[in-house]
């Protein structure tokens, strides 16, 4: 067996015994963690068949965490971890053995023996788990292939994704996804782990550097506020981040951060959330997770404990196949309604994990006060019931500086124009049939002329003109349909400021509608 690499059919008892040996702790341990039930969920529908195991591997943000902190420790901890790599091509070691040396097959005689390509790895390639050497934290950069795009009771979305390419001894390999990575709670909390998702995203869209948890702590704690200083008096081993202290380490980065309060307001957050993610920009999303006391009614609002507050990535979301659901009392349609579950990198779960949304309801047993929740995947182990819930708090959204126009501002807009536009339509002023519905979301140019350049909606002479106009680098789009056909697009600078007049352009996809809009 080859000392610096080694090929292991993959089972998830396999794969939680190498997990054991890697971090050099008991079996009980690893399967103690919430991920290794997460890990077997997952890898069910990513279907791997294959193992590689990479000795010796210096991964950069262990490295930084390693020069940070546990360098200085008594004890000799490693500066290497292992990376473990997954595929869906079946081969064995002589395969892979007979690939490094450059011959297409093993050269046995045995049925067992296939013959691999570069070309195979690459196409089966599911992506790797980095395995620190740590006691405790054992998943460091994490990149794997998300869930398939149809869900069993929607579409799944995944805008930020970005490529992350991987050399395994000279054979390269990527793969789409965003970098997960469990919280170290000596040099991170919760809600550094949700940053440094957030930032993988951010950095690829915005061109910032990307922080180690490390760096990300220290930036955070570096202009520490008074009520910071009287929860945390040192910066490692660190316990935890406030709303401060992590729209500083946002600012750090030159970017800023936009704050939006979502405890009551569950609606607002679908809106929002879908507004920004769409534009690619992951989301860093804090709740209070409360355990469920009993339920034994199926009641709709449920007394509960709370538990603690938790930090997470937002980055996916699943439309449902129904029609869009008026929001509010004034009726609004808006794609963002069709939201019924989304995914977070959640570092003591795992990445892409669901939350759904419900209409379930907690009631806080001390406060007595009542919060929309969303489920989850922990589990009440207080109570050994249903799982934990969750009760939206913050999200917080890094944006680029000139982004000055807020989503908050452009709906508004859209809700006054609709309520114009609709009465007018049910007054048959406008020939419509039935009520409009929107798609509202943060744009780059470039992404706008692409999907226009490949419409078949928009064509002739008004098109072209479109395409070769100087517009701004970000914009909002906001896309009226009628049933699933556009009708127009009113497109805002994004980098425009409040006082200004930034509607800077209409798109027509109907002329009937067109003569109509020139009134409105």
């Amino acid at each position: 067996m080859a000392s610096d690499y080694e090929v292991i059919p993959y089972s998830i008892d396999k794969l939680k015994q190498l997990l054991s040996e890697l971090a050099e702790v008991p079996l009980s341990v690893i399967e103690s963690k919430y991920h290794s039930t997460y890990f077997d969920h997952y890898f069910n529908e990513l279907k791997p068949q294959i193992i590689v195991v990479e000795k010796e591997y210096i991964d950069h943000d262990y490295l930084e965490d390693y020069a940070g902190y546990y360098a200085r420790c008594f004890k000799p901890y490693k500066r290497t971890c292992t990376r473990l790599h997954f595929f869906t091509q079946d081969f064995s070691e002589e395969d892979f053995k007979s690939l490094l040396q450059g011959f297409e097959s093993s050269g046995v005689d045995d049925e067992k023996s296939k013959s691999i390509t570069i070309v195979d790895l690459h196409n089966s390639y599911l992506g790797f788990i980095v395995v620190k050497p740590l006691p405790q934290t054992i998943f460091g950069r994490t990149c794997l292939q998300t869930y398939s795009e149809d869900g069993k009771d929607g579409i799944r979305y995944f805008p930020s994704l970005r490529k992350y390419e991987a050399n395994l001894f000279g054979i390269p390999l990527d793969v789409d996804t965003l970098a997960f990575q469990e919280q170290d709670r000596v040099v991170s909390a919760c809600a550094t782990s949700a940053l440094w998702t957030v930032f993988q995203g951010t950095g690829k869209l915005f061109q910032h550097s990307i922080p180690s948890p490390v760096e990300i702590t220290k930036m955070a704690v570096k202009s520490q506020d008074e009520y910071s200083y009287l929860l945390y008096d040192r910066e490692f081993p660190n316990e935890g981040l406030t709303i401060p202290q992590m729209t500083q380490a946002i600012k750090y980065l030159g970017l800023d951060p936009c704050t939006i309060a979502v405890e009551h307001n569950i609606n607002y957050l679908k809106n929002a959330l879908y507004a920004y993610l769409r534009g690619k920009i992951p989301i860093l999303f804090t709740f209070s997770l409360y355990a469920p006391i009993n339920n034994r009614n199926n009641s709709s609002i449920i007394r509960s404990d709370r538990v603690g507050n938790h930090a997470v990535a937002i980055t996916g979301y699943q439309l449902s196949n129904t029609d869009p659901t008026p929001f509010w009392d004034i009726k609004l349609l808006l794609t963002a309604s069709r939201i019924n579950k989304i995914y977070v990198h959640d570092d003591q779960l795992g990445p892409f994990a669901r939350m759904n949304f419900h209409d379930t309801k907690v009631t806080d047993n001390e406060t007595n006060e009542e919060y929309d929740t969303l489920s989850t995947t922990w589990k009440n182990t207080r109570y050994n019931s249903d799982n934990m819930l969750a009760a939206p708090r913050f999200m917080l959204i890094p944006v680029y500086p000139k982004i000055r126009i807020p989503f908050k501002l452009i709906l508004q807009i859209i809700i006054q124009f609709d309520q114009f536009f609709e009465s007018r339509r049910s007054h048959a002023i406008i020939p419509l049939d039935h009520r409009i519905y929107w798609d509202i979301f943060l744009t780059t140019i470039n992404d706008l002329k692409t999907d226009i350049l490949s419409s078949s909606y928009y064509h002739g002479e008004d098109k072209r003109q479109f395409l070769t106009k100087s517009m701004p680098r970000f914009l909002w789009r906001t896309t009226a349909y009628s049933e699933k056909t556009p009708i127009f697009d009113l497109l805002f600078d994004a980098t425009d400021i409040p006082q200004g007049d930034f509607l800077s352009f209409v798109i027509k996809y109907d002329e009937g509608i067109a003569v109509s809009l020139k009134g409105i």
